[in-house]
């Protein structure tokens, strides 16, 4: 029994400190409605500032209250700097930053403090408190000391202008003003300080209401463009009509028309797509564009027309131009595209979020893995069984998430990233997975009639399952079940008014992004040779998410450009500093999301700008030379 007692205190005193940090986390997505993921590097940073005040032989309680000043002032500069730029971002941008920050901090302290462990003192001794064997004085002040800061907490936020900042949710923010709540005031109790909302309005009977939100950038522009399109080919619909009744005299003049004014139309279109999507455009707007962008891109310009089979005969010429080891990392990116195209499919084309698709990537390449070195199957056959698999473990786990949404739903995704590589230790799962130690497989040799090494024959494989893999995204994102996957991200209640089965698509497309991700896994494990827990840690799976923000969401061919990113600079960050390559990480990263909300989707979207405007001033120009010559 006194063992138990022990226990308890024990666990009692670590879980108010754990206790603490998840209230500030709390704290945080009540006032702003953002999940900090780099809480628990601000409180190591807080930690190490403490100690090095100790260090300098600052007393322990002086050491403590400038180490809460100190931790103040660097949430409130998170808050100036980051969060006040974000706070209109989408849920995964807002994520990135965070694990930016997270990589910054982490990066500054350990080149600042190293990595070792440093004894640190404490205040209330370790005797056994009042002379009993069930608790020590430094267990017991633990537990005070947290005791009291909840009880300061509470009396701030019950007597203060505060009360209720922590008492509303973030995404009810913009009614606090309009309330007489301080708004974006009490963030300063979280992370800084904000400025508040404006354009709210109050009710002259004393009800208050706040100001229709500024609707959708790309949506409002679709809405002009078939307005203008309907507008335009009215005429054109009525020569069609005239002369098919044979009323007309000249049906082919009436037919003419139509033609020209349909063509008028499209160019109309494409000027408006350019427009909205430039370099003039805001960075919300261009954020929205870039994600809207899909199977729909202007498919009549040269690029969309030449770009894939250009970079087709490029990527064939990989192998025989560069060496072996250029051609293994082209390998390499082109796994990772496979699996961001797979998140994309999720995130980007249905709308929900996830952080746990490493645990699938982890599972195709368990799946190959096993079945080669176990049963000796052909890594032919073993490809499709491990995309089966995995297209069977999506749609298990899309079931029971179909509940969640947003946020949520990526802290469930986050447990499942979490818990495989420990599944995967397991002793029991050992004749299977070889537990830590992991597994090892055979290279396979390339055909007989191939004049191709071992090396190459891999790059060639995965270049073929690559260009099926984008076929098939793009035809999926552009057929029926691909629009019905679009309508439940805009809007799942509307979705389902028009007879969408929400729950089935949503489900289906946690299957085909698990299926897509778990053959990118397969082929990782056939690349690398070699498969183990530690290589499949949650990292993995915020590096997939990574490149699917760089490379654009919803834009297919940006994965390829996240591919690179999440391959290469990682090793030019630690070019640029070793000991702080991490920060060089985090901060391209931030800057990244801050300049550029769409990622390289934003680019490819000013770029189309250009050239349909280049192209209509060509067209211009050549329309005025005829007219001279013609007069």
């Amino acid at each position: 029994m006194e063992l138990l007692v022990q226990q308890v205190t024990a666990g009692l005193a670590t879980g108010a400190i754990y206790a603490c940090v998840a209230l500030a986390i709390v704290m945080i997505y009540r006032a702003i409605g953002h999940v900090n993921f780099a809480q628990g590097e601000m409180a190591m940073v807080s930690t190490y500032l403490a100690w090095q005040l100790i260090e300098f032989g600052l007393p322990y309680w002086l050491a403590f209250v400038l180490t809460l000043v100190l931790s103040f002032v660097l949430g409130a500069m998170v808050q100036h700097l980051l969060i006040r730029r974000i706070r209109n971002a989408s849920d995964i941008n807002q994520i990135i930053v965070f694990i930016g920050v997270l990589l910054v901090l982490n990066s500054v302290a350990g080149f600042i403090w190293s990595y070792t462990v440093k004894p640190f003192p404490s205040p209330f001794g370790t005797a056994p408190f009042m002379g009993s064997p069930l608790a020590s004085a430094h267990q017991v002040g633990m537990i005070g000391v947290i005791l009291v800061v909840l009880l300061l907490l509470f009396l701030f936020f019950r007597f203060t202008p505060h009360r209720s900042g922590d008492a509303r949710g973030g995404e009810q923010s913009e009614l606090r003003p309009a309330a007489g709540h301080p708004g974006q005031g009490a963030r300063s109790t979280g992370v800084g300080h904000g400025r508040q909302h404006r354009g709210h309005l109050r009710h002259p009977g004393g009800a208050h209401r706040f100001s229709r939100t500024e609707h959708d950038g790309r949506h409002r522009h679709l809405r002009l463009c078939r307005c203008r399109a309907r507008r335009l080919e009215q005429p054109a619909r009525r020569a069609d009509r005239r002369a098919a009744s044979g009323r007309a005299g000249k049906p082919h003049q009436h037919l003419r028309s139509g033609r020209r004014r349909r063509a008028e139309v499209h160019h109309r279109t494409d000027r408006d797509r350019g427009r909205a999507s430039g370099p003039s455009a805001g960075p919300h707007r261009q954020a929205n564009n870039a994600q809207g962008m899909t199977a729909s891109s202007n498919s009549r310009s040269p690029a969309g027309r030449y770009g894939p089979v250009i970079a087709i005969l490029i990527a064939v010429l990989v192998p025989v131009l560069a060496k072996d080891f250029l051609v293994f990392q082209a390998t390499q990116l082109m796994v990772y595209a496979i699996a961001i195209m797979g998140l994309n499919i999720l995130v980007g084309i249905n709308g929900q979020l996830s952080l746990g698709h490493g645990a699938f990537y982890a599972l195709g390449a368990y799946t190959v893995a096993i079945l080669m070195d176990g049963y000796g199957m052909p890594y032919g056959w073993a490809l499709p069984v491990a995309a089966l698999v995995t297209f069977a473990a999506g749609f298990a786990f899309g079931l029971p998430a179909l509940r969640l949404e947003g946020i949520y739903l990526a802290l469930a995704t986050f447990t499942l990233a979490i818990a495989l590589p420990q599944i995967l230790k397991l002793s029991v799962l050992d004749p299977w997975t070889g537990g830590v130690q992991g597994i090892s497989i055979a290279k396979p040799e390339a055909p007989a009639f191939l004049p191709l090494n071992a090396d190459q024959w891999l790059y060639v494989l995965t270049l073929a399952i690559t260009c099926l893999v984008y076929w098939l995204a793009r035809n999926l994102i552009g057929s029926r079940t691909g629009r019905a996957l679009t309508a439940v991200k805009d809007n799942a209640l509307a979705a389902r008014t028009m007879g969408i089965n929400v729950a089935l698509y949503k489900t289906l497309a946690f299957s085909v992004s698990a299926c897509f991700t778990g053959i990118a896994g397969a082929l990782s494990a056939i690349v690398v040779q070699y498969v183990s827990p530690d290589s499949f840690s949650f990292y993995l799976s915020v590096a997939i998410l990574v490149g699917l923000v760089v490379g654009g969401v919803g834009w297919l061919p940006g994965a390829f450009l996240g591919a690179a990113f999440i391959l290469f600079v990682p090793n030019i960050a630690e070019g640029v500093s070793k000991g702080l390559s991490g920060a060089v990480y985090g901060v391209l990263l931030i800057a990244l999301i801050v300049l550029r909300p769409g990622g390289s989707a934003g680019f490819g979207a000013a770029w189309r700008g250009l050239l349909s405007r280049t192209g209509r001033t060509t067209r211009q120009i050549s329309l005025s030379q005829e007219k001279e010559t013609g007069s």
